[in-house]
């Protein structure tokens, strides 16, 4: 990065825009989007909660819906597509933290896609997924700390650790 006065955020989205608008240019280009939290999301115990999203970084094809900002959905002519999550959340020092993406409010696998551990940051990917017009994909949190505990978002590195992304493969 050179010395431009642009915050890290900035950069950020410039470099995610590059990527969106030039990558694989002879299919096409990348399709997909990534969406973060806007604010601090509390994670009550022992509940399996579903992420808010509120800032798009890119959305190639409308995925994202502000009126239902849990969800990524699928438009019409994708068939599969990859998914991308992660989550920054304050430490426990006793339970666990689980992370899963459902597919139409369920799991999208036949065994349970979740990271557990003690709180910090936590990643989960898929494999390629098919999917049809109007299925759609949540981030689900749980945790069993005993009180309740929260998504990170009190910077701009920790909002953007909150994340879901779609990538369309076909």
């Amino acid at each position: 990065f050179t010395n431009d006065n642009k915050s890290v955020q900035q950069k950020i989205d410039d470099f995610t825009s590059h990527l969106a608008e030039s990558a694989n240019k002879a299919h096409g280009g990348a399709k997909g989007a990534l969406v973060y939290i806007s604010a601090i999301q509390a994670i009550p115990n022992e509940e399996r909660t579903k992420v808010v999203f509120g800032n798009v970084v890119y959305d190639t094809d409308n995925f994202f819906d502000s009126e239902n900002p849990t969800k990524l959905t699928i438009p019409a002519g994708v068939s599969k597509v990859r998914l991308t999550a992660g989550v920054r959340t304050e430490s426990i020092s006793t339970g666990k933290f689980e992370i899963a993406i459902y597919k139409n409010d369920n799991n999208i696998y036949g065994g349970r896609p979740a990271l557990t551990w003690g709180g910090g940051y936590g990643n989960i990917s898929s494999p390629v997924i098919t999917v049809s017009e109007g299925d759609y994909f949540e981030l689900v949190v749980y945790q069993n700390s005993g009180s309740s505990s929260n998504l990170v978002s009190a910077s701009t590195t920790a909002r953007t650790a909150n994340f879901m992304a779609i990538e369309v493969i076909e």
